[in-house]
């Protein structure tokens, strides 16, 4: 699979080491998950990157967690100011959540829609370990989401701006449109976190014309 996108570009900066020189240059970062083979010119600029997802299981004590750090998320946006109280950790879990929520929604969990959620996590997110292997716990499709999923999305305008809302939703359609499918259950999930969060349709739909062309 190939990217191109100043996420991946940066997450490849910081992986390729800057001597590389001419040519190319594999680097595989088992913390993080990662493999970059990127086309590197003379003067070190990036011409060209292919991410390679590294396999990392999810394992039990992984669901357990992201239930157990989900909870504790809802419990605290569910008191005044809510969003204030929650730590920086706890923040990017929750757009790790919000992410998770489009890969069952069509029943269907294919490997590149979890393979593209693993780079947004980490590339975008920076989410490292445990963290963002609870989040693609959740994406199984073992724990129900849509009342958190709610919950979170009305609570968003607390805590992101409108273009940052407006990226997410992008990052959204990016995951429903990565199998050259777009069901309509994975449709309404967009909308209905675009519609919670205040993101207008109008910009919804421009966001999709504009996934549907990266992926």
């Amino acid at each position: 699979m190939q990217f191109y996108g100043k996420h991946l570009s940066a997450c490849a900066t910081r992986l390729v080491p800057k001597n590389s020189g001419n040519g190319s240059s594999l680097v595989c970062n088992q913390s993080i998950g990662l493999g970059i083979d990127a086309s590197i010119l003379s003067d070190g600029k990036l011409c060209k990157v292919t991410m390679i997802v590294l396999h990392q299981p999810v394992s039990d004590e992984n669901r357990r967690s992201a239930k157990t750090h989900l909870d504790e998320i809802l419990l605290t946006l569910s008191k005044p100011g809510g969003f204030a109280r929650l730590t920086t950790v706890q923040r990017k879990f929750l757009m790790g959540i919000v992410l998770a929520t489009i890969i069952p929604a069509d029943k269907r969990i294919r490997n590149i829609e979890l393979e593209r959620l693993q780079i947004m996590l980490k590339c975008g997110l920076h989410m490292n370990g445990p963290m963002a292997l609870e989040s693609l716990a959740l994406a199984e499709g073992q724990t129900d989401l849509d009342d958190a999923l709610a919950k979170i999305a009305k609570a968003l305008p607390d805590l992101l701006g409108i273009e940052d809302r407006c990226a997410l939703i992008s990052h959204l359609w990016e995951l429903a449109l990565c199998d050259n499918e777009l069901h309509g259950h994975e449709e309404q999930l967009v909308f209905k976190v675009a519609d919670l969060s205040d993101v207008p349709r109008k910009k919804v739909a421009e966001l999709m014309a504009r996934a549907a062309a990266r992926v």
